[in-house]
């Protein structure tokens, strides 16, 4: 993760919307209400701020000291990914955000099940297999870097979980093990929707 990362306040919502340097110029889909918004432009950016006209809507984040082991606890207990080298101000932003996204995602939710899983980190979701005897891994990317695009994928940056009674050495063999039966034609869920919300009357 880049140390200066482009911030800047959601025009509908005014969410604070955190983009790669790539994502300048583009437009993206705001996490908080869903609508289009277009990244300021990085030169723009880097312009306002030496002319001191930058207002509060962008915010570029400088280096700072490098995060404590506590703030690197609490945000991978939050799912985030990120840098062992990445900064206290940077990570810190990083897990505001990811709080507050994560409330609005459990007020949104239209039954007991979407609020269940707006509320589950990765790591809370694996614990929670855990509880149910479960064994095995969770495998997430960057739904930007992938963009839907299987050649995306070796550009992206795979985050791995695993129940804790899973040895690390252990993981290549459950992945090949899955893959044979994928190959042989099991099918995968693909949403949440497709399970019971346990809030139907019918």
């Amino acid at each position: 993760m880049p140390d200066d990362l482009i911030r800047f306040k959601c025009k509908h919502c005014k969410n604070t919307i955190k983009a790669k340097p790539k994502y300048a110029g583009k437009k993206i889909s705001c996490p908080g209400c869903q609508k289009g918004i277009r990244v300021p432009s990085a030169d723009a950016v880097s312009e306002k701020a030496s002319d001191k006209e930058r207002d509060d809507s962008t915010v570029i984040l400088r280096n700072s000291p490098v995060a404590t082991e506590a703030q690197k606890r609490e945000g991978k207990k939050l799912g985030l990914k990120f840098k062992q080298d990445i900064s206290a101000r940077e990570l810190s932003e990083l897990i505001e955000w990811e709080k507050k996204n994560r409330a609005q995602r459990i007020k949104a939710a239209k039954n007991k099940l979407e609020a269940m899983l707006a509320e589950l980190t990765p790591m809370e979701f694996m614990e929670e297999m855990l509880v149910r005897r479960q064994t095995g891994i969770l495998l997430l990317v960057d739904a930007d870097e992938f963009a839907g695009d299987v050649e995306n994928l070796a550009s992206c940056t795979t985050q791995i979980f695993s129940t804790d009674n899973l040895p690390e050495s252990d993981i290549p063999a459950l992945l090949q093990h899955a893959l044979a039966q994928l190959h042989a034609g099991q099918e995968v869920p693909r949403t949440r929707h497709q399970y019971s919300t346990g809030d139907d009357n019918d």
